[in-house]
């Protein structure tokens, strides 16, 4: 399904460079985070390798996020795309915490 959207999406977007290299460049990262997250669930939990994939799924989920908020915010009034912007970042704040903070911070607990 996420190929046939990114086919349809590139075919509007043929006669502009932006749009295209836009959906092009969403399509790879989309791509790129499904098989780290597909990767990620076959190490180990404690493993060195699933920690440099939530770096990935991370640092993919927050490029696409600002990326998308981007685009959004450009077609709204600018109280609204002040809205989207903090919910973005609440939302790369939040997930950093899921990932990186809170999991080490529960392992911790578990030593002691």
């Amino acid at each position: 399904m996420l190929t046939l959207t990114f086919v349809v999406a590139a075919y509007k977007a043929k006669g502009d460079p932006g749009a295209l290299s836009f959906v092009v460049s969403i399509y790879a990262m989309l791509v790129l985070l499904f098989w780290c997250l597909n990767a990620s669930e076959r190490v180990p939990h404690d493993s060195k390798a699933k920690k440099m994939y939530h770096v990935a799924v991370w640092s993919l989920g927050t490029v696409l996020n600002i990326m998308f908020s981007y685009k959004v915010s450009n077609v709204l009034p600018f109280a609204m795309a002040l809205i989207i912007w903090a919910m973005a970042s609440l939302a790369t704040v939040t997930t950093f915490y899921a990932f990186f903070v809170r999991r080490d911070g529960n392992r911790e607990d578990k030593e002691h």
